[in-house]
C-alpha cells in the first residue's frame, strides 16, 4: 500500500485553508489548527517544513500568524510532498540508489522510476488553487 503521509495531508489542508484568505492575510496558528483539526505541536512542525521551502511565512507576536509566501496558483502538490516528505519514491532502491548494487541494470528500479516521474509530473500540475476551486465546487453541489 502506498499512502500520502498524514503530515503531507495536513500540510495540504493547511495550505488549502490559507488559500481561502486574501493573499497576504495571516491567521494565528491556534485558529488554523482548530479549523483543520490538527494538533498544534504537529501543525508547528508542518509549518516549519513549509516555511523552510518559502511556501509559508510565520510571524510571532500579537499581530503574528501564518500566511502564504507565494500565491496558491504557484504551489503544487509536488511542492508540498517534497517540502514535507522529501520527495516521492515508490521503491526503496529509487529513494536510495547508492544502497543498491543493481542500480545500473535493474529493470525493476528502471520501471518504478518511470512511474515515479509520471506521478511527479501529474502532481506538479495540481496546485493549491486547483484544490480550492474543486472544494468550492463540491461544497456548492452538496
Amino acid at each position: 500500500m502506498m499512502l500520502v503521509t498524514r503530515k503531507t495531508d495536513y500540510g495540504l489542508r493547511i495550505l488549502l485553508e490559507l488559500s481561502k484568505l486574501p493573499f497576504g492575510t495571516s491567521i494565528p496558528a491556534k485558529e488554523l489548527a482548530s479549523r483543520q483539526g490538527i494538533p498544534s505541536p504537529f501543525l508547528s512542525k508542518i509549518v516549519a517544513d513549509l516555511a523552510s521551502r518559502h511556501i509559508l511565512e510565520t510571524k510571532r507576536g500579537v499581530k503574528g500568524g501564518i500566511r502564504l509566501s507565494i500565491p496558491p496558483e504557484s504551489i503544487s502538490i509536488l511542492d508540498v510532498v517534497e517540502a514535507i516528505d522529501g520527495g516521492i519514491s515508490i521503491c526503496y532502491c529509487s529513494a536510495r540508489p547508492v544502497d543498491c548494487p543493481r542500480q545500473s541494470y535493474c529493470p525493476i528500479r528502471k520501471n518504478f522510476k518511470l512511474v515515479e516521474e509520471k506521478l511527479k509530473e501529474e502532481l506538479r500540475h495540481i496546485t493549491i488553487a486547483n484544490l480550492a476551486k474543486e472544494e468550492l465546487k463540491a461544497l456548492k453541489e452538496a
